[in-house]
């Protein structure tokens, strides 16, 4: 019996080693830690849920999802566009505005989905950025600020400063202009790859009279040489007693006093046979497809002068096809007046609605509230396609809006209007701009095809 009895103590004390030992091996049970399972995604939300955009901008949409109790969760986030032409997503959410059109972003994070309705729209026009003033008259070594905005809201940082010709007047990192010597300059303001321009004049101060010899003569002066008198019996309409200021056949785009600010590079000489004076050359101004109308033409070719009264007379032609603006004006040349930096306009136009017929008008920018003259002796056309021979006279008056200034015109040698009571400044004309501006309003309207105005021999000649 005593013999059983120590067999069972042992096989008892075997089986608790077994168990201590076994227990030691896993340790504690409360130190056990069960694998953590995924949480839910029970919704997703994107914000913003809708954007507009103008082609080339960003906006980076942002994803939450949600357990089923509301709470944020982490969860991989997946992105996608319905339309990648128009929109494009990255794996971040970041957008990106390819051409206009509508798409949709859509979210995916754990068979939850969202989406954001975004539109793409065309940049925001040119003229959306303005530049101030748009026009300014310097003497050289004056300084003019300029300034920019966007939306009547002042620009003072972002904006890039560039000069056309820093040889005429330079421009500084913060608008300030200046000017260098005698010419013209565009200034240009981008922002935001917005562009607006500035043109800016700078004439030479007044000269320091020269020295005179014994007898009182300017005794630095030479003989001018003698101008070459206009062709016989072409400008049959010149009043009696004025003098040539300029004759200029278009062998060059800058000779014989003329100067050139070509703004697009889109002006030239180019040869033609059939313009009537019998030049071998023309002046071409060139508008391609896309050319939208507004503030700009394609160049200028100015010429500079001080003539209480003035003639001129020049043959003119556009494109056969010509696509005429839909404001009904295609701007010819301006004719300024100035008295001192103070510098104001009459802008001769191709006026008509698109397609035709067309006749010339003159806008008095210069005074008398931007009043319109049109054909009020016979009524000519200008027709596409055909050289049209246009003579005009110009009178000031004797003050500013006093009612005796004179404007008349010919076209083809008829007269078509005359004005003897025209309200012009008192100031005398002193340049000469070809800058024919398609339109002058409104630079959303664009060429559908490439079109061409030209210019003959220009002849001007005053008193």
């Amino acid at each position: 019996m005593r013999a059983h009895h120590r067999v069972f103590i042992s096989l008892c004390v075997s089986l608790l080693s077994i168990s201590a030992a076994c227990t030691d091996s896993v340790g504690p049970a409360q130190d056990v830690v069960p694998p953590s399972l995924p949480v839910a995604v029970q919704s997703l939300t994107v914000s913003p849920a809708h954007a507009t955009l103008s082609t080339g901008a960003h906006v980076a949409i942002t994803a939450s999802p949600v357990d089923a109790n509301g709470k944020p969760v982490s969860a991989p986030v997946k992105w996608v566009s319905s339309d990648t032409t128009i929109a494009a997503v990255s794996d971040s959410g970041d957008v990106l505005a390819v051409a206009p059109g509508n798409a949709v972003i859509t979210a995916a994070a754990g068979g939850a989905y969202a989406s954001a309705a975004v539109t793409i729209v065309k940049p925001a026009p040119v003229d959306s950025v303005a530049v101030a003033p748009q026009k300014a008259d310097l003497t050289v070594g004056q300084t003019l600020q300029l300034a920019v905005a966007i939306g009547g809201q002042s620009l003072t940082q972002g904006v890039a400063w560039e000069s056309s010709n820093a040889q005429v007047a330079s421009v500084s990192t913060s608008g300030l202009v200046t000017g260098v010597s005698a010419g013209i300059a565009s200034i240009r303001a981008t922002y935001q790859g917005q562009m607006t321009i500035a043109t800016v004049t700078v004439v030479m101060s007044s000269p320091v009279p020269p020295p005179t010899d014994s007898s009182g003569t300017d005794s630095s002066s030479t003989p001018s040489p003698t101008p070459t008198p206009t062709p016989s019996g072409l400008w049959t309409n010149q009043p009696l007693g004025f003098s040539m200021v300029t004759d200029q056949p278009w062998n060059s785009v800058t000779s014989l006093g003329w100067q050139e600010y070509d703004t697009y590079n889109h002006v030239s000489v180019v040869p033609d046979a059939t313009v009537p004076t019998g030049d071998a050359n023309v002046l071409q101004f060139y508008y391609p497809a896309g050319f939208s109308g507004g503030g700009y033409g394609p160049g200028l070719e100015y010429y500079q002068m001080s003539k209480g009264e003035v003639y001129l007379g020049f043959y003119w032609k556009v494109s056969a096809n010509w696509q005429g603006h839909t404001s009904n004006v295609n701007k010819m040349f301006y004719l300024f007046q100035r008295e001192g930096s103070n510098r104001e306009a009459v802008l001769v136009v191709c006026y008509g609605p698109p397609g035709g017929p067309y006749h010339l008008e003159i806008s008095n920018e210069a005074s008398d509230g931007g009043k319109w003259w049109t054909q009020n002796v016979n009524n000519v056309p200008l027709v596409p396609g055909q050289w049209q021979k246009i003579e005009m006279h110009f009178r000031k008056s004797s003050s500013d809006a006093a009612p005796d200034g004179l404007v008349e015109w010919w076209v083809n040698g008829k007269l078509a209007a005359r004005y003897t009571n025209a309200k012009l400044r008192g100031a005398n004309f002193s340049e000469v701009h070809i800058d024919p501006v398609w339109g002058g309003v409104d630079n959303t309207i664009s060429k559908t095809h490439a079109d061409y105005m030209w210019y003959g021999h220009f002849y001007v000649s005053g008193r």
